[in-house]
């Protein structure tokens, strides 16, 4: 891989493909359960994904880590910045404080899981590993809000087939 190409794990973050790369945990493709589309709107009016019809609190947006980057950079850093604004879902438009010091799943802000897959044996082992990235406070009503966290690649994340990294609320 040419050493750019690692500088970023995250394909299309900024969105000027749309949606491509990206996508939701959900119960498989029922829209009904969750959905992503592009939008204009987002921070500075760039564009932005907007998840619909969240069906769980962890039924986020998120993206595969490139595997082939992550197993040539161990002990490299890489930093996490993501925005969000929430919205109360019973009447859209209606911005939704979240509160970053909470653990209750029906009020604590957003945060980055890393669902981390690995076969041993011929057999899929799953592991999550929770508030990789978390909500900087102040959390501002009805603006972008900061997400933000530093990982360091070691010897568990380069033994991984697969990293998925998504956010949950």
């Amino acid at each position: 891989l040419p050493e750019t190409s690692c500088e970023d794990l995250i394909l299309n973050g900024d969105m000027e493909s749309g949606i491509d790369y990206w996508y939701h945990r959900n119960s498989g493709s029922n829209t009904n359960r969750g959905g992503l589309r592009a939008e204009s709107g987002g921070v500075n009016d760039s564009n932005t994904i907007r998840l619909f019809n969240r069906y769980r609190t962890y039924t986020g947006v998120g993206q595969n880590l490139d595997m082939r980057c992550l197993r040539n950079s161990l002990n490299e850093f890489y930093e996490i910045e993501m925005y969000f604004r929430l919205e109360n879902e019973k009447t859209p438009g209606t911005p939704y404080i979240c509160n970053p010091f909470s653990t209750s799943t029906s009020v604590r802000c957003p945060y980055i899981t890393f669902q981390q897959e690995k076969y041993v044996d011929e057999k899929l082992q799953t592991t999550y590993k929770t508030d990789v990235a978390g909500t900087i406070a102040p959390n501002n009503l009805g603006e972008f809000n900061l997400l933000h966290g530093v990982f360091k690649v070691d010897e568990t994340i380069q033994s991984l087939d697969r990293v998925f990294m998504y956010l949950e609320r």
